[in-house]
């Protein structure tokens, strides 16, 4: 139930979502290397159609065991009303309207089709948010707690936001840096570029125990939310600091040690096991009991607002070295967890009693 849990239930719950992230790590690492391998040793669409069947596994494996999940999932005491359906219908139409007008005036720019798509999608996940956030803010019912967290919660969704645009650069943009700057040589045989994206869930699954282990351990002496974020965004800098390290060592145009992409795996996963797990808690204890549902899902936008913001970022590759481009990302997250850090009081204030 949101609210304001006790001390030892906010770090059961902490240390719960650690473990759940446990699971996706073991997902994240066994796909790279059916996929990776199929894609570039077999045919990618091999590798892509491999991936539909893991989707399609995990879909069976929900659907049977759904039954387990009915304590905690009960159903919706009331029903949408016609009114409200057609009001979906229209809100998902001037969605469809505004993604085709943007794809519309980009073709016509003469930027092609595909790239319409991606700046549609791109501005799509990037309003979609905001426009929830207010329609959050307008419902009735909120008391003043609800609509002080709400705000807190702003805080929370953009650092977060801010985290996963540089985090998510890893399947992308790291990706081919391997592949073109990265000795993938072993003992006479080429590791396949795919299996380095398995490297940090490997690292997720090592450590989701240990950090799950820690916050029950450190009961109330844990840090508080911002302060878990503060750190994950500055072990986010350093690993992409350690991602210009690679680039410097491939500037002269030999290849890098992988022990670089190592590195700065292991640091990431660091950073995202004190982030990621944590928001997801914050989540639902944040969350007016009318949204707990609704706001879990503005968490994943998250993801997707940062994946957006990174597909336009990464362009900047294209024009800066490797070194300064993960030089300058690496800054910003720095920025970024200083300014968290130093915020921490307000955000304390404004989560009216949630840690």
């Amino acid at each position: 139930m949101p609210g304001a849990p006790d001390a030892h239930g906010t770090a059961r719950r902490d240390a719960g979502f650690s473990l759940f992230y446990l699971g996706i790590n073991i997902g994240a690492f066994a796909a790279p290397l059916v996929t990776g391998w199929l894609g570039e040793r077999v045919d990618w669409h091999a590798g892509f159609g491999a991936a539909a069947v893991g989707m399609l596994l995990g879909l069976t494996v929900y659907l049977r065991g759904s039954r387990q999940l009915r304590p905690a999932g009960p159903p919706p005491r009331t029903r949408a009303t016609p009114r409200q359906l057609q009001r979906a219908a229209a809100w998902a139409g001037c969605a469809v309207g505004a993604v085709a007008a943007v794809v519309a005036v980009v073709v016509a720019a003469g930027l092609g089709a595909l790239a319409g798509v991606l700046y549609a999608l791109s501005a799509l996940t990037l309003v979609v948010p905001a426009l929830y956030f207010v329609a959050m803010f307008r419902a009735p019912g909120l008391d003043a707690v609800d609509r002080s967290r709400l705000r807190a919660y702003i805080w929370i969704f953009l650092a977060a936001t801010v985290f996963w645009m540089i985090a998510e650069q890893g399947g992308s943009l790291i990706s081919l840096f391997a592949q073109r700057h990265i000795d993938r040589a072993l003992f006479g045989w080429q590791i396949p570029t795919g299996w380095f994206q398995s490297a940090g869930p490997l690292y997720g699954m090592l450590l989701a125990g240990v950090f799950a282990a820690l916050w029950l351990r450190l009961g109330h002496r844990q840090p508080s939310t911002a302060a878990k974020f503060a750190l994950g965004l500055a072990g986010l800098g350093v690993a992409t600091l350690l991602m210009a390290g690679a680039g410097l060592a491939a500037s002269d145009g030999r290849r890098a040690s992988p022990l670089w992409l190592l590195a700065a795996f292991l640091v990431q996963v660091l950073a995202e096991l004190c982030l990621s797990p944590t928001g997801l808690s914050v989540t639902t204890r944040l969350a007016p009991h009318r949204f707990a549902g609704q706001i879990m899902s503005l968490w994943f936008l998250s993801v997707a607002a940062g994946s957006a913001l990174s597909a336009q970022v990464v362009r900047l590759s294209d024009t800066l070295p490797y070194d300064v481009y993960f030089a300058v990302l690496g800054a910003a997250a720095l920025l970024c967890a200083a300014a968290v850090a130093l915020a921490r009081s307000s955000l304390r204030r404004l989560m009216r009693g949630v840690s």
